[in-house]
This record gives C-alpha cells, structure tokens and sequence, in this order.
C-alpha cells in the first residue's frame, strides 16, 4: 500500500488543498465566520481524500456521512443502536467500494485507487477484499481524524493568545505549530498493538498475543521525553511524538494530514487578524479514540 501511497502523490494534492481551503475561506469570510468544524474542519479532508482516492463529485455527500459512521466503531463506548447503525453503513460501503474498484479496474486514471490495483510485490498483489477494506479505512481515516486536528489547532490557537501572535510574527513556525498541536492535543488518544512474545514492562508481565492498548495523548507529554509538557510551545524542534503511531503501522496519511493542516493555518492567518470564539465552551465529541470538537464557531475579521 505504501507504493501506492507515495509522496509524490501527496505532494501532487496541494493545489486541490490550497484551492479548496481558498473556496471555503472565501464562504467563511464573506459570512463573518461560523460552525469552523461545520464550514472548513469537516468539507476540506473530506472533499481532499475524495480527490485522492478518486470518488465521483456526484457521490461524496452521499458517501461521508457513511463512513463517519464506520469511524465509530473505533470507540469502547459505542451504544447498540451506533453498533447497528455502523454495520449497516459498512455494508453500503462494501458495495459502493465494489463497484467503484470494478469501474477503475475497467477504466484506470491517476488516483490511488488505480494505483492500488496496480501495486504488487512480485506476484504477490492485492485481493479485491483487501482493497475495498483498504479504502474503507483510508477514506474513514482521511477526514475524521484531520477534521480533528484542524478543530483542535483553531482551538488550541485561540486559547493560547501569545503563541498565536508569536505565530503571526513569524510564519516559519506554521509546520512546528501543526506538529505542537498534534502532540498536545493529538485528534487520535488511543492505538492497539499485540505482542509477538512475552514482555515485561513497569514491572508488569505481558503475555504473547496480548492487546495493548497504547495512550498516545499521555505519551506525547511524557516527561522524561518532552520538557515542560503540559506548555503549549510552537517553537519546540523536532518534537518527538506518537500520534501517528510508529513502526510498521506508522500512518499513511502523516504527510497528507500535515500539508492540509499548515494550508489550513497559513490562510486563516492570512485572511483574518481576529479569531473570536463565540461560545466560551464549544463541545467536544464523545468520544475516546478520536477526540474532536463538535462544533467551534467562531466569528473572523
């Protein structure tokens, strides 16, 4: 998958993000500002992994609210009813994907899913089944989690003031400030990893083939890795942090997450001198893995 998804690939999406993020700043403006979740977090990635996988304009609306109900079935809490709500969506989801990779597989173009049906190590290629769960995940993963970190960067801006003007007085910190926002208020909290063999940590035994359940938020702000953690700091360099995970598993999507995040921050500081939040509290989702606002409006200037 990783050949498939290559940076040259993601690099080759800034003009759809820069133009994109210009439509809905140009909406956001001309209203004096709004729901930010709503109006630029949620329509920006979601409208960019469409793009990148190559899903039809004419079935994008159609398709995230299906999907978003697939980024549920992440979360311990989830009720009965979302349960039933997320299989249903998937099977829709399963058929629609399908479809779609049969048509590319016909008629092959450069996005991801062709590159994808064309991506093999030796003989050894995708199935049809490991495709679809593929782009089932990529697409889920593509917006939920990047509407959570654009939510979350506005907010965590708004909140700390100083940082906010050391970052208008100097534009080179915009991809550190992306990164700090990442470590400090990372849109995904919680990652699963098994082990291979029996481990012991902290004086605790693991056997092989355990669940381990890793606290990405607690382990971006340990303290023995990262000075002076629970500070908010945009000039840190070369912040280590987990939120995209590591190893093998390390996200495909960073790079892309990152660039939609530093075209987001970029434009809002260039269009609007103020940011004022027009509720105190704006709520969060209730969630634990992927923790995100629910709605932050914000009046812009």
């Amino acid at each position: 998958m990783s050949r498939a998804f290559t940076p040259r690939r993601v690099e080759g999406l800034r003009t759809a993000v820069e133009e994109i993020t210009a439509e809905l700043l140009d909406s956001l403006a001309a209203s004096g500002g709004g729901d930010l979740i709503d109006q630029l977090a949620f329509p920006l990635p979601a409208n960019v992994i469409s793009e990148l996988v190559g899903v039809p304009r004419s079935d994008r609306d159609w398709l995230r609210p299906l999907v978003s109900d697939l980024a549920g079935t992440l979360e311990p809490n989830q009720s009965l009813e979302e349960q039933e709500r997320a299989e249903a969506s998937g099977a829709k989801v399963k058929a629609y994907f399908d479809d779609l990779i049969d048509w590319r597989r016909a008629e092959p173009c450069d996005d991801l899913l062709s590159a994808l049906i064309a991506a093999s190590d030796g003989e050894d290629r995708l199935t049809q089944r490991e495709i679809g769960l593929t782009l089932s995940l990529i697409y889920a993963a593509g917006f939920e989690t990047t509407t959570n970190l654009i939510g979350n960067m506005v907010d965590t801006l708004i909140r700390h003031p100083d940082e906010l003007a050391r970052l208008r007085a100097d534009r080179s910190l915009v991809p550190g400030a992306v990164d700090e926002v990442l470590r400090y208020q990372p849109p995904v909290q919680v990652d699963a990893r098994y082990t291979f063999e029996d481990v012991e940590i902290g004086g605790h035994a693991i056997a092989k083939g355990s669940m381990v359940l890793m606290l990405l938020g607690a382990a971006n702000r340990d303290p023995e890795v990262i000075d002076n953690p629970d500070r908010f700091d945009i000039g840190r360099q070369e912040t280590p942090l987990l939120s995209f995970g590591s190893g093998i598993h390390y996200c495909l999507g960073a790079s892309l997450a990152r660039l939609e995040g530093q075209v987001v921050l970029a434009g809002l500081l260039d269009r609007f001198e103020t940011w004022t939040p027009t509720e105190v509290d704006p709520p969060w989702k209730p969630r634990i893995t992927l923790r995100g606002l629910s709605r932050l409006p914000v009046a812009l200037s």
